[in-house]
């Protein structure tokens, strides 16, 4: 594990969990997001810019249509 600026190891971890963990509500949230504007009106614009910032995040290039 890297430590960073000789902080105690543990303190690094809750780091890194912290991180995971606001990623993944982030993801979710993007998720739902999606499904909402779906749900409102297929043919929404905003749609697709939300997929990037989904895909960006998450590193996946397929299609969640």
């Amino acid at each position: 594990m890297k430590y960073h600026d000789d902080r105690n190891p543990r303190v690094v971890c809750d780091d890194v969990a912290r991180e995971r963990k606001a990623r993944r509500l982030r993801v979710l949230r993007l998720r739902v997001q999606i499904a909402r504007l779906e749900a409102e009106q297929p043919s929404e614009p905003r749609i697709g810019e939300v997929r990037q910032e989904l895909r960006a995040l998450t590193g996946v290039a397929r299609n969640t249509d």
